[in-house]
């Protein structure tokens, strides 16, 4: 099922600023992401992007995208108190919150650790469409990827087709042909498949119960 497009698009993106690790570019992402048209962002960074700040974020307000960038690596997120955030407890913590979709802009954010835990399969497989990057990833790359993923969300592309212009930007704008692997969410076809059998079951019960009131008027 494609996303419901309403506008302004909430946005929430979470900068974490992790002490042991070199300050990121955010504040650019930040005035880029805040001039497109449609969007509206609630930005976490500093003290804010601490894992029990995100929470409480997640929980208090709706968000149709989640976009995180910062440090990371194979399975795993670095919040603002250099906690090591696995990619079960990110999702674990969007599940309740339930986005569109999450846009995890952190190195190898894709890839697998060496339990071979991913980041974006764990949040797939709680019904969240996911991004994530397979390589070591610039600030530039991150901010045309986001600027132009949400860009095309305004427009009214789905999560795979504000990918594909993300990427045709990232290769024109940057010479980068965006080492980007995208997860749609596994478990929206189940969902979906239970919703019609529970649909398909209440009416037979429906249909049952009338033919069990025909039944008895007949025999009275």
């Amino acid at each position: 099922m494609d996303f419901p497009l309403q506008l302004p698009l909430q946005v929430l993106g979470i900068f974490p600023t992790p002490s042991s690790l070199p300050p990121l570019n955010w504040l650019a992402e930040i005035g880029e992401l805040t001039a497109l048209y449609g969007v509206e962002l609630t930005v976490l960074t500093g003290k804010s992007a601490t894992i029990n700040e995100i929470t409480h974020h997640l929980r208090a307000a709706a968000h149709q995208v989640v976009l995180w960038s910062g440090h990371g690596a194979a399975g795993a997120l670095l919040d603002s108190d250099n906690v090591l955030l696995s990619g079960a407890t990110v999702a674990a913590q969007l599940r309740p919150a339930a986005p569109y979709c999450a846009v995890i802009s952190a190195c190898f954010s894709g890839g697998r650790d060496d339990l071979l835990q991913s980041i974006t399969e764990e949040i797939s497989a709680v019904g969240i469409h996911a991004v994530g990057f397979l390589a070591e990833v610039t600030d530039r790359t991150v901010l045309i990827y986001q600027r132009e993923f949400l860009r095309s969300l305004v427009s009214g592309a789905g999560f795979a087709g504000a990918n594909r212009s993300a990427l045709q930007a990232l290769r024109q704008q940057a010479g980068d042909p965006g080492r980007v692997i995208i997860v749609p969410a596994l478990v929206d076809g189940l969902h979906m498949i239970l919703n019609r059998l529970d649909s398909h079951g209440q009416r037979l019960t429906a249909i049952e119960q009338t033919l069990v009131a025909i039944n008895l008027k007949l025999s009275t």
